[in-house]
């Protein structure tokens, strides 16, 4: 014990020594009022460092070029995976030998296949990186539109066109790093160690590290420091490294531009240890002796503080052609004879693999889209079933750009091998502007609907595959035949809508009267679908708009108007509403949904609405897949309002545990409830029931079940709904993790 007491003693005097030399005045003088060392030892924050940093936070905004009216910057990029650079060498010794010894085996087993996939990947890296992308863009902010960005010229080793969900990745270039927000101060320790005179200016030195359990608490082991400016309290630099099994390391170097703070160059690179490891094990070299890199490296120039000028309508992303000449003009250093060399080996190689082909078909696909050429398969037409038409198969085409920069001409079959009929639709769309979102389309379809669905106008294909189950055991469908015409519009970034007429004939695939009216019914609609979103982020593509960043909270707004024109029948109005929403907070995160519809006027029951029973009508246990808008353990088809409204409330709680495997799980805790009002059954011939009560059911989803990629919910119905068998009022729910809330 005495040997330790002396060594923290020695300890705390040298850096007492090393922190009082050179100090001057202001908050640096602090210093000399007690001990650091002390503080640190207790595994505490140093208050004045603290104070500091309040200070800092406080004038965060004052400090940001986000208070100017106006600025414009460029940006150059590189990202690259690779070898260390002090390592290829005697990488290339140790790997050559082991390609001539693979290449001499023609064993067909998977495990063979794989080693040699792995070998594949080894050899290129002998004499190029695995990845490289350059990227360089320009940056403009007015208070009236906001922050924009235009690429203006890219390159990735391999493929001709980089992906557009590439080109949107954006770092944070403004706001105060997270490490310095006060919310973080639990996370990490902080002190106030030193002062630097460079530049013409004072800078105080604020030191940090993560807060680590299995950490002694007099390890002096920072993670980070920060230099604050002593004039405007605005920070010029942060550096982070890891300090454990995985290196990481990040440098952030601001700039003062008529009196703010711009971010002028970044530099992050981290270890795949696991990558590398995986790598090395499959081509047979055991352990992972070569650790690849992540390396990025940005910098910033051409600064312009003040006004400028930029429309609304614009996205927050535009994407000049690329031609790879422009890169060159951004570029702080020239290329190495190693990255070179990899732009060589990598577009030789991706042209033989066909790379490119394989990710514009990856990038349609997460539009519900398999690209073929000019022809895009339309995935959510090859499958479906119901109660009405049993399995349903068929296929959707629209024939894309390489087809017509402007036309989009689209059509689908399908066959009910219930019902045995078959059902179609045509549709020709027109792109009446190459910048924005504008498009003019006319159709025509003949085919089955389940009766009082929710409108999925402007859904995009998450939201509507998610949502397709939720007339899977609803047996009342009704046909219609005819079609309209439509305009799609973006008002501004965050705000779309489409404009629609059309003229349907159509009738009950169930035993319905409307009115005492026989036969088929013919109807004349107008509507008004708005969506908002002040958060998405979206780029015009040559394939149309792209919306790269999905982001809480946004609105659905429709409005249809029946009419009395063109032989319709019915004279009504309908209005429909759905808000969504997410809060995150130290309890969990939390998703909120609410819906509502109403309906004035005389219409048949499908105009209505069904209130999303997923139960079916048998005496066994319910299991069904969730949907956006459904209910687990309510009937299908059997309540339908003129008036409703609904809630779906999901919390996903603050912790996770091991699955199977090195798999996580958790769980959320889950609250639905609808009401609605009664409809005259004078002029429906047909027995139903509203919910003039509210109705409710609770839940626990275990999210990805027994490490898979689905979450498996229990849900039971309470309240006023609630029955004395326990079969009728729980069921078993299963959804797609991937599907999100």
């Amino acid at each position: 014990m005495r040997g330790i007491l002396k060594s923290v003693l020695l300890w705390g005097l040298c850096s007492s020594l090393t922190l009082l030399k050179g100090q001057s005045s202001g908050p640096e003088s602090m210093l000399r009022e007690g001990s650091i060392a002390s503080l640190e030892i207790q595994n505490k924050s140093d208050p004045r460092a603290l104070d500091l940093l309040r200070k800092v936070e406080k004038k965060a905004f004052e400090n940001s070029p986000e208070s100017l009216e106006g600025y414009r910057f460029t940006q150059y990029e590189k990202m690259r995976f690779d070898l260390h650079p002090d390592s290829v060498q005697s990488f290339n010794r140790s790997t050559r030998a082991l390609t001539l010894e693979k290449a001499t085996r023609t064993q067909p087993s998977k495990k063979q296949r794989d080693s040699l996939r792995a070998l594949e990947l080894l050899s290129l890296n002998r004499s190029s990186a695995l990845f490289l992308f350059e990227r360089a863009q320009e940056f403009t902010y007015s208070k009236g539109a906001g922050l924009k960005s235009r690429v203006l010229d890219s390159r990735i080793a391999g493929l001709k066109d980089p992906p557009y969900a590439l080109l949107a990745l954006r770092g944070e270039t403004q706001g105060l790093a997270k490490e310095l927000q006060s919310e973080s101060f639990p996370i990490y320790r902080y002190f106030l160690s030193d002062t630097i005179q460079t530049e013409g200016r004072e800078y105080w030195v604020v030191r940090f590290r993560e807060v680590k359990k299995n950490r002694p608490s007099g390890s002096r082991r920072y993670s980070g420091s920060v230099w604050i400016d002593s004039s405007t309290l605005g920070v010029r630099r942060i550096e982070s490294q890891g300090t454990g099994p995985f290196e990481a390391s990040k440098v952030r170097d601001y700039r003062l531009v008529s009196g703010k703070w711009f971010l002028q160059h970044e530099s992050l690179r981290f270890e795949s240890e696991r990558f590398s490891t995986m790598l090395a094990q499959t081509a047979g070299l055991g352990s992972a002796d070569f650790a690849r890199y992540f390396t990025l490296e940005s910098y910033y120039s051409d600064f312009y503080a003040g006004p400028v000028s930029l429309p609304r309508q614009m996205y927050e992303l535009s994407v000049d052609s690329p031609s790879q000449d422009a890169l060159a003009l951004y570029r702080q250093e020239e290329l190495s004879s190693r990255e070179e060399a990899t732009y060589r080996v990598l577009d030789s190689v991706g042209r033989g693999k066909q790379w490119q082909g394989k990710a514009n078909f990856l990038g349609t696909l997460l539009k519900g889209r398999i690209q073929l050429g000019p022809v895009d398969i339309l995935a959510d037409r090859l499958l479906g079933l119901n109660q009405v038409e049993g399995l349903r198969t068929g296929v959707g085409i629209e024939l894309n750009e390489h087809f017509h920069p402007r036309f989009r001409p689209s059509g689908y079959l399908a066959y009910g091998w219930k019902d045995q009929r078959l059902k179609y639709g045509l549709e020709m769309k027109y792109r009446t502007s190459k910048m924005w979102h504008s498009i003019l389309g006319v159709y025509y379809k003949d085919d089955v609907k389940a009766a009082g669905r929710f409108s999925e106008t402007l859904w995009n294909f998450r939201m509507k595959l998610l949502n397709a189950g939720v007339n899977l055991k609803n047996p009342r469908f009704y046909s219609y035949q005819g079609g309209g015409v439509f305009y799609e519009y973006d008002v501004s970034s965050d705000l779309s809508f489409r404009l629609e007429a059309d003229h349907y004939r159509e009738e009950a695939l169930f035993p319905y009267t409307f009115n005492r009216l026989e036969g088929p019914l013919r109807n004349t609609q107008l509507s008004l679908t708005a969506h908002y979103a002040p958060f998405n982020r979206s780029v015009m593509t040559h394939q149309g708009k792209y919306t790269y960043q999905y982001q809480l909270p946004e609105v659905f707004f429709n409005f249809s108007q029946g009419l009395k024109a063109m032989d319709g029948a019915h004279r009504y109005s309908k209005i429909q509403l759905l808000a969504n929403h997410q809060l995150k907070s130290a309890l969990g995160e939390s998703h909120i949904r609410m819906y509502g519809g109403l309906v004035s006027g005389s219409v048949p029951l499908w105009h209505h609405f069904e209130m999303n029973g997923l139960a079916g009508s048998d005496p066994g246990l319910h299991f069904n897949l969730t949907s956006y808008l459904g209910f687990a353990t309510m009937p299908a088809g059997v309540y339908y309002s003129s008036k409703m409204a609904g809630t779906y409330l999901s919390h996903e709680l603050p912790f996770t545990f091991k699955s199977l495997g090195s798999h996580y799980s958790s769980f959320n805790v889950v609250y639905r409830a609808a009401i609605g009002s009664s409809i005259d059954p004078t002029i429906h011939q047909l027995a139903f029931r509203s919910l003039e009560k509210p109705y409710q059911e609770v839940g626990l989803e275990w999210n990805n079940f027994l490490s898979t990629r689905f979450n498996l919910g229990a849900f039971y119905r309470v309240g006023h709904y609630q029955t004395n068998t326990f079969k009728e009022n729980f069921a078993l729910q299963l959804k797609f993790s991937l599907l999100g809330f």
